[in-house]
């Protein structure tokens, strides 16, 4: 996620102080529904055009791996789905970076007005030293069992998209009963993020979850013990991670230079987690995307505003009871 150096945002004025900002590239786990507005036709350029025009504005910004003080309340703003709503106001620069043919049209506007920067699984995990092999999850009922009681724990699914999509697709397939048993396990909730899902269990203060992300492949790679397990019986769940351009930005060729480098193939192979381009490979010791069952619900859950706060209220029941 992209924060920028700026204080803290306005509820009500959230697209006109944003566009005050010096440099607007912005990442924010979220995607988009139907798309109304039509934007005008966007130019790739290069990145040796645009270096040197982003040279002139002198823009420069803040990245920050957040939520965390004091970007909180409006990081927290950003995950709220609005690409539709600013594109159809009018409010997103339309831009085609390098490599724009590449990316699947699923995680892309055709426009431009905004694309995904990366595609995320959500996996279980364990911990490899504390969890005998015979007790390895393979699927949700895995987490169920007695071995268990106490050391699970996951994002709080009322406040992170993508746990809530993992949540859905359980109960989905397991009923609301689910819920029941699995709170009977007295589970561990974090709001500050997947990262700390996957520490929890790397450092034996937690044995497993079904809502792991990038972080545990690259806590295996420093030697922690961690791993992760893809499900053969449960659909994995992905979720997207998209980028846009506020039309009315003061240095917008700061931001495309920025997006053009970050979409570029050598970026995007170094991000480890999968890229919206076809060309890049998965990550290390994974297949492509196509070659696992997966939850591709995410767009749809988070498209529907009305169903989305009823799942929400009716998860957030069972967790604050």
């Amino acid at each position: 996620m992209i924060a920028l150096s700026a204080g803290k945002l306005p509820r009500t004025l959230k697209t006109d102080f944003l566009r005050s900002l010096p440099l607007l590239s912005l990442f924010v786990s979220a995607s988009a529904a139907a798309l109304i507005w039509s934007a005008p036709a966007a130019r790739a350029q290069s990145m040796d055009e645009l270096y040197e025009k982003a040279k002139l504005e002198k823009s420069v910004a803040l990245v920050a791996a957040g939520p965390s003080e004091p970007y909180e309340h409006w990081i927290r703003e950003f995950q709220q789905r609005d690409f539709v709503r600013w594109k159809r106001e009018g409010a997103l620069l339309s831009f085609r970076p390098e490599g724009f043919d590449q990316i699947d049209p699923a995680f892309k506007d055709e426009d431009g007005a905004f694309t995904t920067v990366s595609v995320n699984m959500v996996a279980y995990a364990y911990n490899t030293v504390l969890l005998a092999p015979a007790d390895v999850p393979r699927s949700a009922l895995d987490f169920l069992k007695p071995v268990f009681q106490g050391k699970l724990v996951t994002t709080d699914p009322s406040e992170d998209d993508a746990s809530l999509l993992t949540f859905r697709g359980i109960v989905e397939k397991y009923g609301w009963d689910y819920l029941d048993n699995y709170m009977d396990q007295k589970p561990s909730f974090v709001i500050n993020g997947h990262a700390a899902v996957s520490n929890a269990i790397a450092d034996g203060q937690k044995l497993a979850t079904f809502d792991s992300t990038s972080t545990t492949p690259r806590l295996k790679r420093d030697g922690k013990p961690i791993d992760t397990v893809l499900s053969k019986v449960d659909a994995i769940p992905v979720f997207l991670v998209a980028a846009a351009i506020f039309r009315d930005a003061p240095h917008p060729n700061g931001a495309k230079l920025f997006l053009n480098w970050y979409l570029a193939r050598e970026q995007q192979s170094r991000t480890g987690t999968f890229s919206p381009r076809a060309d890049v490979p998965p990550p290390d010791g994974f297949q492509p995307l196509a070659s696992y069952a997966i939850d591709s619900g995410y767009r749809e859950m988070l498209s529907d505003e009305v169903k989305l706060a009823e799942l929400k209220k009716r998860i957030a029941g069972y967790l604050h009871r």
